[in-house]
């Protein structure tokens, strides 16, 4: 090891784990789709120190701001009867 000016940690791995950005999407994103089963979402995200529970379902977000007659109220109706 002297000759590379080295010394032993060289030979041991390394703690950083490195997946890509695109895994963990695919991993959420089949989770979302039902096509895994949460307790492989939770092997997943567990392996880099994440937890499921950080990702709330985009389905159960919905909310609606505004509701389908605030809509229709919003729309304008020029002399013409032409709706804008």
């Amino acid at each position: 090891m002297n000759a590379i000016k080295g010394n032993s940690d060289l030979c041991k791995s390394s703690e950083a784990k490195k997946i890509p950005a695109e895994y963990l999407e695919w991993v959420i994103s089949n989770y979302y789709d039902k096509l895994i089963p949460r307790k492989s979402l939770e092997t997943a995200l567990d392996f880099v120190g994440l937890k499921a529970d950080d990702f709330a379902d985009p389905s159960e977000e919905l909310i609606e701001d505004e509701s389908f007659d605030d809509l229709l109220r919003g729309m304008e109706v020029h002399d013409d009867g032409k709706n804008f």
